[in-house]
């Protein structure tokens, strides 16, 4: 007899349980499919009785059309010639089973948007009964192929993947009409994105309303085609997003992939879900689903699949929904329900007064590289300036824009939409006074963070210090008095260093502050001391502290540094230079303008100059300048709060004369130099490279989020 602690018998025992456990589980699993099945078949009777009743009492020109109106299938059906390249990079897969009408359009646009990469269309003529095979015969250019017996949807796609002599595959439906560029933005996708398997296109209904942009699929195996019925410039469906599914109306995949994964299952024919599947299995491998909406399809859905789900090829959607539950159950446990977010994810809207821009001033910048970091969390991101917004760069990073083409006034979308944001992001005093007010009243389930890039208060009394203005000292209390009521509004202050965080303490000690500095970049250092010479200032002159900077420097410090450097140049890179700083230009002091990569320049100088004499927040220019190896002279308002130690980082220095014996030794010591371009690099990247901020972002939000303080 086994004695009751014995091992042997409690793991018998658990064994035991487990299994009881699981026949329970399989039980459940049973009734619950079988409640799911009446449930759906009661759904799908209850959507045709509604359909019916609709069509019967409503006059059909007040229908939404992508919602209910069948688009007509084209009465012509011309023969199209298609370039086909004799070595394809692309081989365009279409399936068709009848409508030839759809399939003379679809081609034809193919042969009006032909572009420029090599491309092949296949056909494969799923034993249509119609005037599909003869049309067919009569194009050029076209591989077409007629199915002995009818295959299905997938079926059809997997023999055209087979027969494809491309490295791409798309997979196209033939009731769509492609656009100008649409096959170079999918291709390009993968160029920008090494662990995309699979890209879907937006898909537009002809009226312009969208159908789908992109899939997401429910822990109960139920998709839905996001941003269906919206406006196609709708800014939530117009960024480059990883989604569960697109839809196989027009999606791009390797064929090596696609051939490596078995193609679409054949569980799944003959259509419905054989898409989803395929990129639940793709991610299984590691790969991601991205939809692009740059690739603007129009698609007539319907139009050859129909639209009843009791009858035809979309009585199969309901039932592969269940096989594909069935099949996916334990990964879709981890899915949200209809109108959740996922994990810990936020829908976070950002507000600046300005474009968060690569190459303009440095809060720009930061911005940039903050509004990354938000959605590399995880975070659904929207942002906007209420300007027009000209790049593409943040939408193809995954970010909403919300730009004044598509909302008149950014008042409009603000009143519409900052109900459904969990936190809100208002950056720079302008912005933050002149809409916290209205969005504490339309949102006031969300939290609120002001960002204040520098403390604007403590930068412009400092200058009217220095100057001894007294209006521009009147006016520096109003703006602290503007500032310190928009902190008492949020729930927490973004500061760039610990100095204002630290003076904030002090001044507001009900402030909840987090410091969340400027963000560098590692770049390449580039060549060593001896292939370089002259100096560099580099700042927006937009901002005053940059134009004072200068003038000090030009009247001040360039004339003594000539006397001891000879031939020695400043070379000023910065947009918006003033016509009295223009007039300072010479052979030794020259004014660049702006430029859009200064990654060059950096390369060429031995150092550059900081001579800043007031300002606030963390220095951009430093930054940028000892992240790319650069060592900097810099005086102590232009590296305050950045804890770089002079003689060891950096050179400090305020009075011109010791500025200018430090720009000496810069120009001739070589160990110093050597020493300082590498400590400098190494202590900047430590602090502010996007994986140091981002640690301190995640925290400030998971501390404001729980309402907790900063330790």
């Amino acid at each position: 007899m086994k004695a009751e602690g014995d091992p042997s018998e409690l793991a018998r025992r658990l064994v035991r349980q487990l299994q009881e456990t699981q026949d329970a589980l399989r039980q459940t699993k049973g009734k619950l499919r079988k409640k799911t099945i009446q449930f759906d078949e009661l759904r799908a009777q209850v959507d045709a009785l509604r359909a019916s009743w609709v069509g019967r009492w409503i006059p059909k020109q007040s229908h939404k059309k992508s919602e209910a109106a069948e688009f007509a299938e084209p009465t012509a059906v011309e023969p199209v010639h298609f370039a086909a390249s004799a070595d394809p990079e692309v081989s365009i897969i279409i399936p068709v089973h009848n409508h030839a009408g759809f399939t003379s359009q679809c081609l034809a646009s193919l042969v009006q948007f032909h572009g420029t990469v090599p491309t092949e269309i296949v056909v494969i003529d799923d034993c249509s009964s119609d005037v599909t095979t003869s049309f067919l015969e009569q194009c050029t250019g076209i591989r077409a192929v007629r199915n002995e017996s009818n295959l299905g949807f997938a079926g059809s796609c997997n023999r055209g993947a087979d027969l494809a002599r491309g490295g791409m595959l798309v997979f196209l439906n033939n009731d769509t009409v492609v656009s100008e560029g649409w096959l170079e933005v999918l291709l390009q996708t993968f160029r920008d994105h090494p662990k995309a398997g699979l890209v879907g296109a937006k898909l537009v209904y002809p009226d312009g309303l969208i159908q789908e942009a992109g899939g997401a699929v429910f822990f109960d195996g139920s998709a839905a085609n996001l941003g269906h019925g919206s406006r196609k410039q709708e800014p939530a469906c117009n960024y480059l997003s990883e989604v569960d599914y697109c839809s196989a109306a027009c999606v791009m995949t390797p064929k090596a992939l696609f051939k490596q994964l078995g193609g679409f299952d054949p569980y799944f024919s003959p259509c419905y879900y054989e898409d989803v599947d395929l990129c639940f299995r793709m991610r299984d491998k590691g790969w991601r689903v991205l939809y692009q909406p740059e690739c603007e399809i129009t698609h007539y859905e319907g139009g050859t699949a129909g639209r009843d789900i009791l009858q035809g090829p979309k009585k199969h959607q309901q039932s592969h929904r269940l096989k594909f539950f069935d099949r996916w159950i334990s990964r879709l446990s981890t899915h949200p329900a209809k109108g959740e977010t996922r994990g810990n994810a936020f829908r976070i809207l950002v507000l600046d007064d300005r474009v968060a821009s690569e190459d303009q001033d440095a809060g720009s910048l930061r911005m940039w590289w903050l509004l990354r970091l938000l959605r590399g969390a995880g975070h659904e991101v929207t942002f906007s300036s209420g300007k027009m917004d000209p790049s593409r760069a943040l939408r193809q990073n995954g970010i909403a824009v919300v730009e004044g083409i598509y909302w008149k006034k950014l008042e409009e979308y603000l009143l519409e939409r900052s109900a459904t944001f969990d936190l809100i992001i208002l950056s720079r005093l302008k912005m933050a006074r002149n809409y916290l007010p209205l969005l504490k009243e339309r949102a006031p389930g969300a939290v609120f963070i002001f960002d204040t890039v520098d403390l604007h208060y403590l930068r412009e009394s400092r200058a009217a210090d220095l100057l001894k203005d007294e209006a521009a000292a009147k006016k520096a209390a109003l703006t602290r008095a503007d500032e310190f009521d928009v902190m008492s509004m949020s729930d927490a202050v973004w500061v760039v260093s610990t100095h204002e965080r630290d003076l904030l303490s002090v001044e507001l000690p009900s402030a909840r502050v987090d410091v969340i500095p400027i963000i560098q970049a590692e770049q390449n250092p580039g060549p060593e001391f001896d292939a370089r010479r002259d100096w560099l200032f580099i700042g927006n002159f937009r901002h005053k502290p940059n134009v004072d900077a200068m003038e000090f420097y030009a009247r001040n410090i360039h004339p003594l540094v000539l006397q001891k450097i000879p031939g020695g140049r400043c070379h000023v890179v910065g947009g918006s230079v003033p016509e009295e700083l223009k007039a300072l230009a010479s052979d030794s002091l020259i004014f660049t303008g702006w430029l859009p990569d200064v990654s060059e320049v950096f390369s060429q100088v031995r150092f550059s100059i900081a001579p800043l004499r007031f300002g606030a927040g963390v220095k951009g220019k430093v930054n940028q300048s000892l992240g790319f190896g650069v060592p900097v002279v810099a005086t102590s308002v232009a590296v305050e709060g950045m804890n770089l130690v002079s003689g060891k980082d950096l050179l400090v220095a305020d009075a011109p004369e010791a500025f200018v014996e430090h720009m000496v030794e810069l120009n001739t010591n070589r160990a110093l130099w050597d020493r300082l371009a590498k400590d400098g690099r190494t202590k900047v990247l430590s602090l502010f490279s996007p994986e140091a901020v981002d640690a301190r972002l995640k925290d400030a939000l998971a501390r404001v989020m729980n309402g907790t303080s900063e330790g």
